[in-house]
């Protein structure tokens, strides 16, 4: 390597690298490369220090120097830089790019199954790309869904879109796993978010076919699907969330005024057409009541409208199991969590105690103190309201009709 006068930042680093630190080669090289270090870029010396820092054993720049050989179309001196990388370890990257060499046929003799044992060997390294390779022709080729699966969703999980289509996919045919129209419309969703076309042309065949139709608990989840169909274009699907938003704002609007809640412009918004909370819920009273009890949509946390709410649901939908949990819960002591607890807090009606020293730590050393959570004023239906709903909903169902 000719001598070069370096500047003073980098100077330590070239002490470093001449006397075997890999790692400091590199890090030059990286400068020549960026232009930066108090350096100018130039491709010469960032391709010597590369080199050096490859010869030096340090398994990124060997990487770096097989992905350059390859992308020159020579092969075998790429291969020999992978494996050097691999044996190192650069978080299975190097055994996903062997692998597909061997696949492609590229430098050496076409053999998938040795491709599959290096992007297995990249798998176990963490590597997204060697698992999305390795699960895409387990379920592809050889037809082993379990593993494919097992490894598609590890891709998925770090991000990678393409793995989550193919995850909707094998969950929604039920190969590897118990077949879930749910789960699958989860993933595409998600993959559809990601960017994924054919996510997005799967979610709308689906949905024009009628297959996600009766998934329990999928409020939230059919508001989605609409938003991203309605994204791509789908008149259908606009028409629906048109609907569906316009139910949330009624509901939301007629329950404030029974129970002389104020709400601003902006949160009003924000509930009918804001980003969506990950919770479960069957229907709009669900959905409302849920975000009344933890805060979310844009409604600020207030556990008497959520315990009221609930009463609504577990009247149009009396096998909510979900719905009568929460509301045991809203029942129970705050404080110990005793059942059916009678002492509560005068100011909100919204918590309940079993007696006063559970109330009084509660105001006091609660997480958070309740003093500082109270809302100091009471939002209730007005009297009589749920009688006379059990008896409209009683001859409502008799006619045959539903919520």
């Amino acid at each position: 390597m000719p001598k070069v006068k370096y500047p003073r930042k980098i100077r330590e680093l070239v002490k470093k690298a001449n006397a075997g630190c890999g790692e400091a080669a590199w890090a030059i090289a990286r400068h020549y490369d960026n232009g930066s270090g108090g350096v100018e870029k130039n491709e010469a010396l960032d391709v010597q220090w590369t080199e050096k820092s490859a010869a030096l054993g340090y398994s990124l720049a060997q990487l770096v120097l097989g992905v350059r050989m390859r992308d020159k179309g020579d092969y075998t001196s790429a291969r020999a830089w992978f494996e050097k990388s691999a044996a190192g370890g650069v978080e299975g990257v190097a055994e996903f790019a062997l692998g597909s060499l061997y696949y492609e046929g590229q430098g050496v003799e076409k053999n998938p199954a040795t491709a599959i044992e290096w992007w297995r060997a990249g798998a176990l390294k963490g590597g997204v790309h060697a698992q999305y390779n390795l699960g895409a022709v387990l379920s592809d080729y050889l037809h082993e869904y379990t593993d494919a699966v097992l490894w598609l969703e590890k891709a998925a999980a770090q991000g990678f879109v393409d793995a989550m289509d193919r995850v909707g996919n094998l969950y929604f045919c039920g190969d590897g796993v118990e077949r879930n129209a749910r789960t699958a419309m989860i993933w595409w969703l998600k993959a559809s978010r990601g960017g994924s076309v054919m996510a997005k042309e799967n979610l709308l065949k689906k949905f024009r076919h009628g297959d996600f139709i009766g998934i329990e608990s999928a409020y939230v989840l059919h508001e989605n699907l609409f938003v991203e169909l309605a994204e791509y274009g789908d008149e259908d699907s606009v028409q629906r969330l048109n609907r569906l938003r316009k139910n949330k704002r009624g509901t939301l609007l007629v329950t404030a005024k029974r129970t002389g809640l104020e709400l601003s412009e902006d949160a009003v918004e924000r509930f009918v057409s804001g980003p969506l909370p990950e919770h479960e819920a069957k229907n709009t009273f669900h959905h409302l009541a849920l975000c009344f009890l933890h805060g979310r949509c844009g409604l600020e946390k207030n556990l008497r409208m959520a315990k009221e709410v609930f009463k609504e649901c577990e009247i149009y939908d009396p096998d909510n199991a979900a719905v009568a949990e929460e509301l045991v819960k809203l029942r129970s002591c705050v404080t110990c969590g005793k059942t059916d607890a009678r002492w509560g807090c005068k100011l909100c009606r919204g918590v309940r105690y079993c007696n006063k020293r559970c109330q009084q730590r509660d105001w006091n050393r609660g997480e958070p103190p309740h003093k500082e959570t109270c809302s100091r004023v009471v939002h209730m239906y007005p009297p009589g309201h749920f009688a006379d709903l059990r008896t409209y909903w009683y001859h409502a169902k008799k006619r045959g009709e539903s919520a």
